[in-house]
């Protein structure tokens, strides 16, 4: 019975195929990895520099590929032949290839398209390779690469056009994908612009072309051709992965083409309410399907799909859905996966009730000295090495790459901060996710670097799940110089932050305040009630003034005052009043 489906598998993938596929390569036979002597196994070919050495590769198939389908049921690759194993341990100073021609003559106008089904598997190196097409295997490939996360269950996607340094591999921003997941790839090369392009799960079966996840036309060499399929490891580059049904084409149609079988669809799951709603969670529910492997549920704010998260085990009935944003309204619904063998994905389930998340927190204003956020490392002897930082969840915080550090600033404009929370910038970054808040009004940040001119995000996340591009800010141009930094962001609803350490070495981050203020949405800005002349400032009443920079840097202040004189160069400044009776309002002011 097994060799029937095999048949019939093959013999679908073959309907589909047209004239402008080039090359279906889906592992049937393969060489493994101890075949470093050139011997050719069904046109594939492996070459290693330095062979000297002996390797400790693992390369092979495996009996079964991989399968993957989009939330409409519909499946892409999937199921053809077997999939690539691939162990890299490696010895340093290799780089270990195997590869094949797809073409015989070099393929060198219009677009050339790669799709193939991925699933990564473990934490490797820093970075590393996957699959790639190039023009000569003694050069790099476009192809796709891996690197680090923000923990050890999560990992970045990125690909080249043919470098394979550090700086030249454009990672996706903002997004991180999670180990054991299958995702669908497509590359793209475009020979007259010399374009390489990565698509990450685009709309199976769809004519238009997607967006793209991240565009490379500027590092590394520009191709004229591509004639090879390439997979390759060097160094201390590695990578642990499947990956299956590889598809060379000309065209989008071919690359993200429907895997047309009569495979019957699993019964669609029931699901129920969601059941414990808290600021950032819920717990979705549903009765188990017969011949599902699992479930995949997905979260919508309004038409926008802002969560995914996949469950295996055909018994599980429920799953706690996380990294939501307070005092929003939500559905849900989920599809039971088929094995895409006997039986396919069934139908996507009926929307949930729509709830509500909780409300998160009014206001925030931790100076890290509470004791709850690990040992204070009074010397930087003592501190872990860079990159190797801890990771803490304390309060309602969530700290990636961070610690504790004990400060005590007397340098220019300098806080005096006990207890301040230090992101490392190592190959992964650093980042601490402020809780939820209920609604926002401003955010201010205290921070210095040891070194000057350091930059770093204070980002959203977006209503899609995403993080949004952020706003740039950069330290003082002396070090271990206080800064304060200001956003006047503001949001009548639920929102969550999150501040990224972008650039080299450390920042401390002495303290936080996130304004909530009942009238946030409606902050005042009044011309008439802040004015300036000059470059004095004057207020209709007494209170606080407060200047700062369009970087965010408080640069002048006073206290129970109604005018300011400054000598400020001339520029735009935001300016912010408060009144005696907490009433605040901004205004934006040129110094002449």
């Amino acid at each position: 019975m097994k060799k029937i489906t095999l048949i019939i598998t093959f013999f679908a993938f073959a309907l589909f195929a047209n004239a402008q596929v080039i090359y279906d390569e889906t592992f049937t036979a393969f060489p493994t990895s101890t075949d470093v002597t050139g011997i050719p196994t069904n046109g594939w070919l492996n070459w290693a520099s330095n062979i000297g050495p002996a390797l400790t590769d693992v390369r092979t198939v495996n009996s079964s590929a991989l399968a993957y389908s989009d939330a409409g049921g519909l499946t892409a690759l999937s199921g053809l032949g077997n999939s690539l194993w691939n162990d890299y341990t490696g010895v340093s100073g290799n780089n270990y290839i195997t590869y094949k021609e797809f073409s015989s003559t070099p393929v060198e106008t219009g677009s050339i398209y790669m799709s193939y089904l991925f699933q990564a598997i473990k934490q490797g190196g820093s970075q590393g390779e996957v699959l790639g097409i190039t023009d000569s295997i003694h050069r790099g490939a476009m192809r796709t690469w891996i690197g680090k996360g923000n923990d050890a269950t999560t990992y970045k996607l990125g690909l080249v056009r043919s470098s394979g340094s550090s700086a030249d591999i454009q990672y996706i921003a903002g997004k991180s994908y999670t180990y054991g997941t299958i995702y669908f790839i497509v590359l793209k090369y475009e020979f007259a612009t010399g374009k390489a392009s990565l698509y990450i799960n685009p709309g199976v079966g769809t004519t238009t072309e997607a967006t793209a996840e991240v565009i490379d036309d500027t590092k590394g060499t520009a191709r004229t051709s591509m004639r090879y399929l390439m997979v390759r490891n060097g160094g201390s580059n590695k990578a642990y992965y499947n990956a299956s049904s590889v598809r060379i084409c000309s065209s989008w149609t071919d690359a993200v083409a429907a895997f047309k079988t009569s495979l019957p669809k699993i019964s669609t799951p029931t699901i129920g309410n969601a059941q414990t709603v808290d600021v950032e969670s819920f717990t979705a529910n549903w009765t188990p399907v017969s011949d599902a492997i699992g479930y995949t549920v997905y979260v919508y704010n309004g038409a926008v799909m802002c969560n995914k998260v996949e469950v295996d085990g055909q018994a599980k009935t429920n799953a706690l859905i996380e990294g939501l944003v307070s005092n929003t309204d939500y559905t849900y619904k989920v599809q039971a996966k088929g094995d895409n063998v006997s039986k396919a994905s069934s139908d996507l389930s009926s929307a949930s009730a729509i709830f509500k998340t909780a409300d998160g927190r009014l206001s925030l204003n931790p100076d890290f000295s509470d004791g709850n956020w690990g040992t204070v490392y009074e010397s930087s002897i003592d501190e872990p090495a860079t990159g190797s930082f801890p990771t803490f969840a304390n309060n309602g915080f969530n700290v990636i790459k961070g610690l504790c550090s004990h400060s005590n600033k007397t340098g220019p404009n300098a806080e005096v901060h006990t207890h301040s929370i230090k992101l490392d910038k190592g190959s992964s970054g650093a980042m601490l996710i402020l809780p939820s808040m209920k609604r926002i009004s401003r955010v201010e940040i205290h921070a210095w670097t040891g070194t000057a001119l350091r930059p770093f995000l204070l980002q959203e996340l977006l209503s899609d799940g995403t993080w949004s591009t952020g706003e740039l800010f950069t330290t003082n141009d002396v070090a271990n110089a206080d800064n304060i930094f200001v956003s006047t962001l503001t949001r009548s609803i639920g929102t969550k932050l999150r501040i990224i350490n972008t650039g080299g070495g450390a920042l401390n981050i002495g303290q936080i305040l996130v304004e909530s203020s009942p009238n946030a949405v409606n902050t005042p800005t009044v011309s008439n009630l802040i004015r300036a002349n000059g470059k004095t400032i004057f207020v209709a009443e007494l209170g606080n003034i407060d200047v700062y920079n369009l970087q965010g840097a408080l640069v002048k202040q006073a206290k129970n005052v109604n005018q300011l004189s400054t000598n400020l160069k001339t520029g735009l400044y935001i300016v912010k009043f408060t009144n005696q009776a907490g009433q605040v309002f901004t205004n934006k002011l040129i110094f002449k």
